[in-house]
């Protein structure tokens, strides 16, 4: 019964090993999620309206945007 139980630790741990530090949600490569204030200014917008916020990095203008119809509208700053 030992035996079993450190094999089953063995294989646990090598396997969280192989999958490396990248390989959860965040190590698929997606775009890091807008702040909330990008989000707020178009929720009663539609997608290509103007809109702009007070965001942690200064003050944003640009329009609503979706990568993709599930996701909500968030303002696409126009300097990026």
């Amino acid at each position: 019964m030992k035996s079993l139980v450190m094999g089953f630790i063995l294989f646990a741990s090598l396997t969280s090993l192989a999958e490396g530090p990248g390989s959860g949600q965040q190590g698929q490569n997606k775009p890091p999620r807008p702040p909330k204030e990008a989000l707020d200014a178009c929720q009663s917008k539609k997608a290509g309206d103007a809109c702009s916020f007070s965001g942690p990095k200064g003050d944003k203008s640009g329009t609503c945007f979706t990568p993709e119809a599930t996701k909500p509208l968030a303002c696409k700053p126009s300097d990026k």
